[in-house]
């Protein structure tokens, strides 16, 4: 059974492995995390809501990152279990220590983005309070020199 806490700095590391999931490649382009985004989001703290799934024996087997984006109102940018411990239920469990979480710091609104072709994430949302609103197109720059 998994336990839901906030995240703090010494679980950088764990993160950083979980997020070495083949999930977070985003076109080969980018790492969707490296170890200096994580130290930066740690600090800001105001801003950001960290929580980790942790095994019984203490091993960080899961993630969730919220971004406060503006008072009443954060954005689940990512919600992970590592799939040797999903069993179910644990996302369901794992989004309502999320939104405790969020309702205590005064958020009331939810949002988050979920590919038009993950047809299981969405019925996922679906089935724990989430509703499809407006569909938008995704558009990304790489602001690199080559």
């Amino acid at each position: 059974m998994l336990r839901f806490r906030l995240a703090k700095a010494k679980d950088a590391p764990a993160i950083l492995k979980l997020g070495r999931d083949p999930v977070f490649d985003h076109d080969g382009l980018i790492r969707y995390y490296d170890a200096s985004h994580l130290a930066a989001w740690f600090r800001e703290t105001a801003n950001n809501v960290w929580m980790v799934a942790e095994t019984e024996r203490g091993k960080v087997a899961g993630f969730a990152f919220c971004k406060i984006i503006s008072k009443g109102w954060a954005m689940l940018d990512t919600l992970y279990v590592a799939p040797a411990q999903r069993d179910g239920e644990v996302g369901a469990r794992f989004l309502e220590a999320i939104k405790k979480r969020l309702r205590a710091r005064g958020i009331v609104y939810l949002s988050t983005l979920i590919e038009v072709d993950r047809q299981d994430l969405q019925k996922k949302a679906r089935e724990q309070g989430f509703d499809r609103n407006k569909r938008y197109d995704w558009f990304s720059q790489l602001l690199i020199e080559e």
